[in-house]
């Protein structure tokens, strides 16, 4: 228990030192989203949004072997070697494995339903390289 609560923290300070937040942000892409997709878009408060942060392929790969962990299907002990693993698999492939694939942001926010009451919702909303779109938002 104590190693997979240390592999979290170091997991998540691994993403943390990764956040970064351009010079300009494009706010009005997920403003849009949620016009286009809430029922009462009027309605919307946000909670909560966390910082704008790369997503790279070793992030990606963090993320990925820290669900694994918690579903009990990897050790903590082999994270080491299973990010050399991945790390050297990407240069092999000559692909840089701290590249920016796209950024990511979390946000928890409330609207109403189609009843008239409030939901709570917690998603990530992926953004291209330049934030330019949302390329994908994932529920947490």
């Amino acid at each position: 228990m104590i190693m997979k609560k240390a592999f979290i923290i170091i997991a998540l300070s691994i993403v943390m030192v990764s956040c970064n937040s351009p010079e300009k942000i494009d706010n009005n892409l997920m403003d849009v989203y949620f016009k286009e997709n809430l029922k009462d878009p009027s309605s919307y408060e946000c909670i909560k949004k966390g910082p704008l942060c790369l997503y790279t392929p070793m992030s990606m790969a963090i993320e990925q072997e820290n669900i694994r962990v918690i579903n009990g299907e990897a050790s903590t002990d082999t994270i080491k070697d299973f990010l050399d693993h991945v790390k050297s698999y990407f240069i092999k492939n000559n692909t840089n494995p701290y590249d920016t694939l796209a950024w990511e942001i979390s946000i928890r926010y409330k609207a109403k339903n189609s009843y008239g009451g409030y939901d709570i919702s917690d998603c990530v909303f992926y953004f291209d390289k330049g934030i330019t779109k949302i390329i994908d938002i994932k529920n947490k």
